[in-house]
This record gives structure tokens, C-alpha cells and sequence, in this order.
């Protein structure tokens, strides 16, 4: 499994935007070390979800990388509830 490559990409992406939360689940799993910044935009993207357990994800992924420009999409999410 390679992130370079851009067939693995479409098969993540496509699981990434699914509305299947464990669909969601595997590939945020598959994707646990990439840390570079289109990590964090797909991870503040995931906020958003309809699942409770994505959101979730999402939000122990981005505790894990720090991730201080998710700090807004984290308000509105908290506001929210």
C-alpha cells in the first residue's frame, strides 16, 4: 500500500467521503501516520460527518497531529452540540 500511488488515493478518497462510518473508519486506520496538511484538511472535513464515531476519529486523529488550524472547525463543532 502506497499513498503515492494514485490509484490507492481514489480507492481512500472514495472511503473518505463515504457515509458508511466504518467505511470511514478503515481508511482514517489505513491513513493513521500520513501527518502532511491534506491529512489535517480531510480530517477537518470529517467533522462534519453524519456518523457520531467519524467525528470522533477525526477529532483523536487531529488531538494527534496538533493540528492547531482545525482549532475553529473544533469550536463550531462544540458550539454545535
Amino acid at each position: 500500500f502506497s499513498l503515492s500511488d494514485h490509484s490507492s488515493q481514489k480507492v481512500l478518497s472514495r472511503y473518505l467521503e463515504s457515509q458508511d462510518e466504518m467505511e470511514v473508519i478503515y481508511a482514517l486506520n489505513l491513513l493513521a501516520e500520513w501527518t502532511d496538511a491534506e491529512m489535517t484538511t480531510v480530517l477537518i472535513r470529517l467533522l462534519n460527518h453524519s456518523s457520531a464515531a467519524v467525528r470522533q476519529t477525526a477529532l483523536e486523529r487531529l488531538e494527534k497531529l496538533h493540528a492547531a488550524e482545525a482549532a475553529g472547525a473544533v469550536r463550531l463543532l462544540i458550539r454545535d452540540d
